[in-house]
């Protein structure tokens, strides 16, 4: 097999601020990975932690406002509900003033493991972070808000 040559353009476009964004995405991937691994042996994912914890928090929500709470698409929380539901997790009910609406509830079993995991999701957070000085966190924290 032929070995093919290097594409010129993509070296030629890189610049500091393409390489501070790809030294970004992939550190945030990694972190965000190491962190949610701890959640497979609950046999959930990072939107399923997120959708219960956003639902602990705020109390029962439409299913939109879930989605918005945890960043995802509307179709895409349609997925994540079904699977906590299923689970007995969380409870969905139609609106009483809009029937088009989906009114999402934490279940009792649901508030209770979320209760039971959420103390050991933030110390890997914060052991992930631990590189970092509370001054550098604070540095990171008003970067990432210039960015977006």
């Amino acid at each position: 097999m032929a070995k093919s040559a290097p594409c010129s353009i993509a070296s030629t476009l890189v610049d500091i601020k393409v390489d501070a964004y790809v030294h970004l995405v992939r550190t945030a991937d990694k972190a965000f990975a190491d962190v949610s691994r701890g959640l497979n042996e609950h046999n959930l994912t990072a939107s399923q932690f997120s959708a219960l914890k956003a639902l602990c928090v705020k109390g029962p929500m439409p299913q939109k406002d879930v989605a918005s709470s945890i960043l995802k698409s509307t179709g895409n929380v349609t997925l994540v509900i079904d699977n906590l539901e299923r689970r007995g997790l969380v409870l969905r009910t139609r609106g009483v003033s809009d029937r088009r609406v989906f009114d999402i509830a934490v279940t009792e079993s649901g508030r209770d493991l979320f209760e039971s995991i959420y103390a050991a999701h933030l110390d890997r957070i914060r052991a992930e972070m631990s590189s970092l000085e509370p001054a550098e966190c604070e540095q990171l924290i008003a970067l990432l808000e210039r960015i977006g």
